[in-house]
């Protein structure tokens, strides 16, 4: 059996510490906190013999609470304090990003955890992650396809030439 720990990196502030601020998103001490509590939870794991770590996406929480933007960046992170442990993500969510460039970043951190890389993949649950960033996803619009969807499948068929949108 194989066990792995699910960790969302939060900006987290006791009712005391806030000191007036409307959200402890504001102040970069309580993340910079976070991070140090993670990375010794993740050094902890890999001690005790752990199979993987994984770190979620999300984007625009109202609460400044939840700052886990980037899942494959956060892995490149975790990868640089470990020697063993399988660094992932549960999940990337792929209409918020290039997929391309989620193919060549999870390429990288392939070769920054030397091999230990795994991907999860989402498509989001909350349409604020997406539109907001300016996506038209399943979230943000009907489920049937557009009038757009073929000239989006010409204008990828040959790169070499503009766009026809």
């Amino acid at each position: 059996m194989r066990f792995g720990a699910f960790l969302l990196p939060a900006s987290a502030a006791k009712h005391n510490e806030l000191k007036g601020a409307k959200y402890p998103g504001a102040d970069p001490t309580y993340y910079q906190r976070s991070l140090n509590e993670h990375a010794r939870i993740i050094k902890q794991l890999e001690e005790l013999g752990f199979d993987f770590v994984a770190f979620s996406e999300h984007h625009f929480h109202l609460e400044g609470l939840e700052i886990s933007n980037n899942p494959i960046l956060l892995g490149a992170w975790a990868a640089g304090i470990t020697k063993k442990i399988r660094i992932g993500q549960m999940a990337t969510v792929l209409p918020a990003r290039n997929p391309i460039l989620v193919a060549e970043d999870l390429a990288m951190l392939d070769h920054f955890s030397e091999g230990r890389m795994f991907a999860g993949f989402a498509r989001g649950y909350q349409s604020r992650h997406v539109t907001t960033i300016g996506q038209r996803t399943a979230l943000s619009r009907p489920s049937r396809p557009t009038r757009s969807m073929p000239r989006t499948t010409r204008s990828t068929a040959n790169c070499s030439r503009k766009p026809t949108m």
